[in-house]
Parts: structure tokens; sequence; C-alpha cells
């Protein structure tokens, strides 16, 4: 079997389940995609820190951080309700929020789609200001509460030393004033220590790096691209694969034969000719191959049922053909000279010119051979009788087993095939 054969069967001869398979789905994504309003998307841009990123995982890390801030339901509710925009903030969070790092710096794009680009816009905005906002804000909590404790330290250190002030001036006891002077130096230095604590948390979130809302002077707002074609494409490919295992699934349960051409192979037997509407040419064909085989009448049969009414049409093509006797097989002509002999000179005497074969007598007209269908084949014709095909198409195998059962039955040689083009069956058959 050759990979035309393949095709023959599973594509060309099941065209309209592919056909079917590849319309169904397209035609689906297109009036989706028909329906479908424009999308837009609005960006807005976030500075992480200051300054390049030490290693490739800490740009990660922050813009990850800011895409989990952005896609929080409760700051995208907080952006909307800034916004002044009415929408779905699980959703709008779920499917139209995106984040990403640009190149190796720590600017990270925030981008939301929506079908009005003036509230993407505000959105957009809105979110990056909550975002910069929660960044900065954030850890602040934990710095207020250190620097508070910090504070109350220092408040006691200072309110305990002033204490022990105010003993050691009304001292009198030697040793008790040694003992006022070591708790007071050492209240001294604790608050001393707690002085450089505080000085150092505040240095550090003077200095510490914020998170800045980077607007634009202009709203970066642009239309989404359509994926109609990319679906469309999609929905072709997935339907064409998905028509060609059926086709595969079918051929396997019922399997056919790819053409006249493979059923010729099969039987051993030529295909005598593609165009019926040469009714002589196909007769004069025909019945030299019946000759040659001994068969007087040709059962003109189709394969399927299908091609039932072209084998009729071709039965009475057939029949009312004349086949012409062959001319009698003659040799090379001789012309006789009547009363002249051989070489006698002066004027020839008139001639009488006589053409004859050499070998004396022309050649008998062979028989004739008679055409009809099965219905119309008698007793005398089952002795010498052979089988016409008429093939269209990609013949099922069962009718190919069901015509080997019955010419085996009959003992009637297959003389050839005659190929009719599936249009031109299909013409007859609504005729």
């Amino acid at each position: 079997m050759t990979i035309d054969d393949l095709f023959k069967r599973i594509v060309r001869a099941r065209l309209p389940l592919l056909a079917c398979f590849v319309l169904v789905p397209l035609l689906g994504v297109l009036a989706l995609g028909s329906r479908q309003q424009p999308v837009w998307v609005a960006n807005a841009r976030v500075q992480v820190f200051d300054g390049a990123p030490s290693s490739t995982t800490e740009a990660d890390g922050s813009s990850s951080r800011v895409l989990a801030l952005a896609t929080t339901p409760g700051v995208v509710s907080s952006a909307l309700a800034d916004a002044h925009v009415t929408r779905d903030a699980t959703q709008l969070a779920e499917h139209d929020i995106t984040a990403q790092r640009l190149g190796e710096s720590t600017v990270v794009e925030l981008a939301v789609k929506d079908a009005d680009p003036a509230a993407a816009a505000a959105i957009v905005k809105a979110l990056a200001d909550r975002v910069a906002t929660f960044m900065n804000q954030g850890s602040r909590r934990h710095f207020r509460s250190t620097l508070a404790e910090v504070d109350a330290q220092i408040a006691s250190t200072n309110q305990a030393r002033d204490k022990l002030t105010t003993s050691l001036a009304a001292a009198i006891d030697p040793r008790a004033r040694n003992t006022l002077r070591a708790r007071l130096s050492s209240l001294s230095e604790t608050s001393s220590q707690l002085a450089q604590q505080r000085t150092s948390l505040v240095v550090a979130d003077a200095t510490r790096d914020l998170v800045v809302a980077i607007h634009p002077n202009s709203r970066d707002v642009r239309a989404v691209p359509s994926s109609l074609l990319p679906r469309s494409a999609l929905a072709v490919l997935l339907g064409l694969v998905l028509g060609l295992a059926v086709a595969v699934l079918l051929e396997t349960l019922r399997p056919r034969l790819a053409d006249a051409r493979a059923v010729s192979r099969l039987l051993s037997v030529p295909v005598l000719s593609a165009h019926v509407h040469e009714g002589t040419q196909l007769a004069r064909m025909a019945g030299l191959a019946a000759r040659r085989q001994g068969v007087g009448t040709v059962v003109v049969m189709p394969l399927e049922q299908r091609d039932d009414v072209a084998a009729r049409q071709l039965v009475k093509t057939l029949a009312a053909v004349d086949e012409a006797p062959a001319p009698a097989s003659v040799g090379p002509r001789v012309r006789l000279k009547v009363g002249v002999p051989a070489g006698a000179g002066g004027i020839a005497a008139p001639e009488a010119a006589a053409d004859a074969p050499t070998n004396g007598q022309a050649s008998r007209a062979r028989p004739s051979v008679r055409f009809t269908g099965l219905s119309g084949v008698t007793r005398q014709d089952e002795e010498r009788a052979g089988v016409l095909l008429v093939v269209s198409g990609a013949p099922m195998h069962t009718s190919y087993d069901e015509l080997t059962s019955l010419t085996t039955a009959m003992r009637w040689p297959v003389i050839g095939i005659v190929e009719i083009p599936r249009k031109r069956a299909h013409a007859k058959d609504a005729s």
C-alpha cells in the first residue's frame, strides 16, 4: 500500500467528514470572535528600589512581590474605589492584571485590561499608587512599635536616673552615696545605648528605599491585538486532527479500496477506460478483452450499489454500439499485366489491373460480443459470461469481497474495469 492509496482512502474518500470537523469549530470561533468587544490594556510602572539589583533572584523577587500585591483582591478593591470604577475585584485580579520586570532593572510594569480604555487607565494608576503605598507603609508598623518601645525604655531610664540624682543629693552616708553613684552611672550608660539605638532606627527609616509609582504624562493605553486569527488556526488544526482520527477509525472498522486502480491491481485486470462517453472505443476494447478470454456475454456489474444507475446506462451505451467486423487480412497487392509478355518491347497493350491478396482469401469476421446487465443473463449466457466492473470513487472492501464471492461461485472471469468519475456517477444518480 502506497502513501497515495492511504491519502485516497482516508482523506479523499472522506472529505465531507473532514470538512465538517474543520468548519464547525472554525465557524464557532468566528461567531464568538464577532461578538467579543475590543479590549484595551493600560500600563503603569513601579520602581521597587533605587539602584541595580544585586542578583537576578533579587530582581525576580521584587517583581513577584509587586504582582502578588497587585493581584490581591483587597488592594484591587481599594484601587477600584480610588478610580471610581465598578468592576469585580476578584475577576479582575485573576484574569486582567499582569506584572513583568523590565529587563534587569528594578522597575516593574503593571498592566490592566478592560473594555473601556479610560477605565483601564484609571484602574492601573490607582493600583500602582496602592501598591507603592502598601510597600512603603506596610513595614512601618514594626518600625513604629520598635521605636515606641525604645522611647518607653528611654523615658523609664531617664525617670529612674532623675530619682537617683535626687536621692544622691540627699544622701549623707558615704557608702550609700557610692552605691547611688554606681547605679546612676549604669543608668546613664543604658540611656546612652537606647539613644543610639533610637538614632539608628530613625536613620535606617530615613535612608531606606521607597517604592515609587511612575505615572506617564499621557495615558499609556493601547488596543489588545485580536486573537481571532490564532484561535481560528488552532480550531482548524484541532478539527483536522480530530477528523483524521475519526477517519482512521472508520477506515479501520470499514476499510475501503483507494480507487479503480487498486481494484485492478487486486484482480489483475486492466482499467479499460475512464471515459464512458467514448462508447465505440470502450465497446471495441471490451470486446477484444472478452474474446481474448473466450467470453461471449459481458455482464456489466457495479462494484457498489451506488453505481447501479451508471452501470445500466453503460449497458445501454455499449449495446447501442454496433461493433464493426474486423477488415479482411490481406497481403501486399500485386499488379498483373494482361496481354504483354514479360520482357517484350514496344508499346504496351492496354492493361487490366487486378488486385488480389497474396494469401488467397480474406479472413472470416470475428464473432460479436453481447453486453448485458446481471438481470439479463440467460442460461445460455452463463457458460461463456464474463464481468465488466463499474467502479467510482473509493469502494468499500466488503463490496469487493462480495464481488469475488459471486465471480468465484459463477466461475466468471473479470475482463476489465470501467472507472466512472464520482461526480458523473452522482449526477446520473440524481437524474
